[in-house]
């Protein structure tokens, strides 16, 4: 991807936060990208000596064209999401601190611990 492009998608991404009523993180750098979405390095922009965060877009029915497996996909998804505000407070796994839905209900946006990688 070049920088351009990325800075693009960053920007997209950034408006999309204010948008999903999550306007106190800001955006850094990409970290990944997976089935589900992508992961970018943030910061909470509101909370001086905030911890650094992730901000995992997670898009719903990716993959296929096919309704049953688009089904299957948005549901390990939100699986997903769910195992991890089910075990907040366990050591090994990183904690789920924030969370929005899209308005067109197409997918939400998780913000997380940030973990070293």
């Amino acid at each position: 991807m070049t920088t351009s492009l990325a800075c693009i998608q960053r920007s997209h991404a950034q408006s999309q936060l204010e948008r999903f009523g999550l306007p106190q993180y800001r955006l850094g750098e990409l970290r990944g990208e997976g089935t589900y979405g992508r992961v970018w390095a943030a910061e909470n922009t509101t909370t001086p000596g905030a911890p650094k965060v992730a901000v995992k877009k997670v898009v719903f029915g990716t993959g296929s064209e096919n309704p049953l497996e688009r089904a299957f996909s948005t549901r390990r998804a939100l699986r997903e999401v769910t195992f991890l505000s089910y075990f907040r407070n366990h050591p090994h796994i990183v904690t789920l601190l924030d969370i929005a839905m899209s308005p067109e209900r197409d997918c939400i946006l998780a913000v997380m611990e940030a973990a070293d990688t």
